[in-house]
C-alpha cells in the first residue's frame, strides 16, 4: 500500500507518464506506468483483508434478528 501511495504521489507531481515532452526527446518512465497496477493491486489486497471482518460483522448482525425473512415463499 505504501509503494502504491508513493507512486501515486510521484504521478501527481509529474502530471504525465511521458517525461520531457517539450524538449523533443520524449521518454516513458516505466515506474510511473506501473502505478495504476500497483494501486489496483493494493486496493484488492485491502479489500481481501477486510472481507473476513465484514462477513463476521454481517453474521453477528444476522444472528441478532428474530428469524429469517424472504420476500419469496420458501419451503412448504
Amino acid at each position: 500500500m505504501a509503494v502504491a501511495t508513493l507512486g501515486y504521489l510521484e504521478l501527481r507531481r509529474h502530471h504525465s507518464l511521458i517525461a520531457d515532452v517539450g524538449s523533443g526527446s520524449a521518454s516513458v518512465d516505466p515506474v510511473l506506468v506501473l502505478v495504476p497496477t500497483l494501486v489496483a493491486g493494493a486496493a484488492a489486497l485491502l479489500l481481501l483483508r477486510l472481507l473476513p471482518l465484514t462477513s463476521l460483522l454481517l453474521d453477528a448482525f444476522g444472528r441478532r434478528g428474530r428469524g429469517s425473512y424472504s420476500p419469496w415463499p420458501v419451503g412448504s
